[in-house]
């Protein structure tokens, strides 16, 4: 067999999950790192096709998971273009190179941001502190402020679009599947939460409200508007921490009163979000927030490995 025939017969096996003949084309000292015409490697080629066992025989081999084909992607760009959870997991391990860039310019976390792969992050966080690389409290508190600052770029960036008010993105300006969001990544992360509220949020209340109160907001959007509706609908059911730094006075005397059996109390965990999963029912469920000083409890409430009701 010509050596060009074993590449062949290697990166076919990588197509089609064929470990087996990975492991004969190995034996018979294929280029672990060769490529197709794409410039795509074995490695790439498994992961494209979600082959994990194979990406995770071939990085015991020695496999480059750097190495970048003619459009830019390897394993770890691909997770993060795909939202590929189980990818991000068998490759994170390697310590794969989190700058290398995409065919647009941006880092992992740009296009996982950009389709709105929040649990990305999450599921990153939760490995890193779970390995040998765990952060400090300062490092970890650092990373999820980023976090939350990317959330909230995502807030102000998709408000605007829809609103077409044209402080980020002009009104006119065509994006289409293929368009580049990372100018406006870049200039929504100029706009923090507080920005976001003083430049869209109330100008857009007091438009549509004729000049209503920053407090007749608050009211309207508060969960004791929907007391009645939260109460009576047994499709909702609430997981919370203690600890959580958005509660008021009074505010878990509400859930409880409100809630009634529907509601779990986690001493510690930090905060919690809402979400829409889109089948008619509100989950709300435990964000990836990780509380200094927090030892010696179940690592679903220190690292925040996310849970749905």
């Amino acid at each position: 067999m010509s050596e060009k025939e074993l590449i062949t017969e290697f990166l076919l096996a990588a197509e089609q999950g064929n470990a087996d003949g990975l492991k004969s084309c190995l034996a018979k000292n294929v280029d672990i790192n060769a490529t197709n015409r794409q410039g795509r490697t074995a490695i790439i080629i498994a992961s494209l096709n979600k082959h994990y066992d194979c990406v995770s025989l071939l990085i015991a081999e020695g496999a480059d998971i750097n190495k970048q084909d003619q459009t830019c992607f390897n394993p770890f760009l691909i997770s993060c273009l795909t939202n590929d959870l189980t990818l991000l997991r068998t490759v994170l391990p390697a310590n794969p190179d989190l700058n290398c860039l995409s065919r647009f310019g941006g880092v992992g976390i740009t296009p996982a941001s950009e389709k709105g792969h929040v649990d990305l992050n999450a599921a990153m966080l939760y490995d890193f502190q779970r390995s040998g690389e765990r952060l400090t409290d300062e490092q970890l508190a650092m990373l999820i402020g980023t976090v939350f600052r990317f959330s909230a770029a995502d807030i102000a960036f998709t408000s605007d679009l829809i609103n077409r008010r044209g402080l980020i993105t002009p009104p006119k300006y065509p994006i289409r599947e293929g368009t580049s969001l990372t100018p406006f990544l870049k200039r929504a992360l100029q706009c923090d939460f507080d920005c976001y509220l003083t430049e869209q949020v109330i100008p857009m209340w007091r438009a549509r409200t004729d000049g209503g109160s920053l407090l007749q907001l608050i009211d309207q959007v508060s969960l004791y508007a929907l007391q009645d509706y939260l109460k009576n609908s047994p499709k909702i059911a609430v997981m919370h921490n203690a600890d959580d730094i958005i509660l008021g006075p009074g505010d878990l005397g509400f859930l409880r009163k409100t809630f009634g059996n529907r509601l779990t109390v986690y001493p510690y965990g930090g905060h919690y979000v809402l979400r829409d999963v889109g089948n008619g029912e509100i989950h709300l469920i435990r964000q990836y927030v990780y509380q200094p000083g927090c030892r010696g409890h179940d690592d679903r409430q220190c690292a925040g490995k996310t849970a749905d009701r």
